[in-house]
């Protein structure tokens, strides 16, 4: 009997990839809009992106979406790229900024 349902693959980097993708997309998101760092936005969207595919390759979709997951892959390395090339840029500190890493508090 064949069954026509969504066959999940599970494993370690199946699983672990996924969330830690989504989890630097949130902390993207975050920083950016306490801190206003588009960088830091544009690493999360990549980042959502990469998380997206982890999803579509754990539940199964992944060999019958493979041209649109290299596509979109590409896209997100793309954007990683674009966000250091033009966002990126260096900031010498003064002392009177907070850094970055505080955006939780």
């Amino acid at each position: 009997m064949v069954s026509h349902g969504v066959v999940f693959y599970y494993g370690a980097n199946n699983v672990i990839e996924p969330v830690l993708s989504v989890t630097i997309a949130i902390l993207g998101y975050l920083v950016y809009r306490r801190e206003r760092f588009a960088t830091a936005l544009s690493i999360g969207l990549a980042f959502g992106l990469f998380g997206l595919l982890h999803f579509v390759t754990l539940v199964g979709l992944a060999f019958s979406l493979q041209d649109l997951l290299i596509v979109t892959r590409t896209v997100a390395y793309l954007v990683v790229v674009f966000a250091w090339c033009v966002h990126g840029r260096p900031k010498v500190l003064t002392g009177n900024e907070r850094p970055f890493t505080t955006f939780l508090t």
